[in-house]
């Protein structure tokens, strides 16, 4: 029945591309993946993790995630869904589709301009950061997914995971670190953020009087 339900979900967001607003322009790297999604944010209210244990024809689900995505941006709704989904990831955009009529989409604030006008009830949220997440790094399930992933947040003056980069850096929106038998995960990021990857975590990092740090946006007002 989730397979089922999984299939009818993408077969609708691959069918109705144009009408969740997805350009064809930035299509880099891009794919979709149906499955059993979580989303949660974390106690702060600054990161959400979408993460997707792959349940198809050819992989069925067996608990473990297979892609996570961590979204940075500022405080606000929080995000909560576990259930039969489909995630499109492309350059900028992540959009996650539970039924034709209900989904969210995020896009890297900045970059709003790169699709059409979203034109479905699907939420819409601007995010700070997008970053991906697969391979090692997701081999576990949902719940440890995420905990590493909220774990990796940097608090106070700790920009343990900005102040060195293996890609990305200072003056850098995107990187990727790829490694066939090991973690892998790209950054994604708006203006004024630079992408920050080392292995098994990327993110985006913001620069605070001279020390990069992997906070959010402001709260909003």
């Amino acid at each position: 029945m989730v397979r089922r339900f999984a299939l009818t979900v993408v077969a609708v967001l691959m069918a109705g591309v144009g009408s969740l607003g997805l350009s064809p322009q930035p299509t880099e790297n891009a794919f979709t993946v149906m499955g059993i999604v979580e989303m949660s944010t974390s106690s702060d209210g600054r990161e959400t993790v979408v993460s997707i244990d792959r349940d198809d024809a050819v992989q069925p689900a067996d608990g473990l995630v297979d892609h996570a995505f961590r979204l940075q941006h500022a405080t606000g709704p929080r995000f909560a869904y576990r259930g039969a989904g489909a995630a499109t990831f492309q350059a900028h955009r992540l959009t996650v589709a539970v039924t034709p009529d209900r989904g969210w989409v995020f896009t890297v604030a900045s970059r709003e301009q790169a699709f059409l006008p979203q034109t479905t009830s699907y939420a819409s949220a601007r995010v700070q950061g997008l970053s991906h997440h697969w391979g090692l790094t997701t081999q576990r399930s949902a719940d440890e997914v995420a905990a590493a992933l909220f774990a990796g947040a940097c608090n106070g003056t700790d920009a343990s995971d900005c102040s060195e980069c293996q890609a990305g850096g200072p003056g850098v929106q995107g990187c990727t670190l790829g490694n066939p038998e090991g973690p892998s995960c790209s950054a994604d990021c708006t203006e004024g953020y630079f992408a920050c990857c080392n292995v098994g975590s990327c993110r985006c990092c913001l620069q605070i009087n001279g020390w990069p740090r992997a906070r959010m946006a402001p709260r909003a007002r």
